[in-house]
């Protein structure tokens, strides 16, 4: 399964481990096993979030953990863990607004 499917099937249409273990034939395990293999660590207690979309929305785009947090259901420390399992450096608080501030005022 690409990436793309599987990004799809667990982080756009929420689907279960298991039930996309059970669409390709495995069991939720290998259905794990493949999601780490794409990149996306499996969570527990909420939807999974797409490392791309988050380094892009974080990084690139400097929006604040409090803010993707909000849309995707989660908490600042929540948001916190998840940037440390992708490897994305999580900024001082105050960095995000201010770096926005700036490029909005130029």
């Amino acid at each position: 399964m690409s990436r793309t499917q599987f990004v799809d099937l667990y982080c756009v249409q929420r689907r279960t481990l298991a039930e996309i273990g059970a669409m390709i034939g495995v069991s939720r395990k290998s259905a794990g096993r493949l999601a780490r293999h794409h990149g996306i660590t499996p969570t527990v207690g909420g939807s999974p979030v797409d490392p791309a979309w988050f380094h892009d929305q974080y990084v690139t785009q400097r929006r604040t953990l409090r803010e993707l947090g909000h849309e995707v259901g989660r908490s600042v420390p929540q948001m916190s863990r998840i940037a440390k399992q992708y490897g994305i450096p999580i900024r001082p608080p105050t960095a995000a607004g201010r770096a926005r501030h700036l490029s909005e005022s130029h």
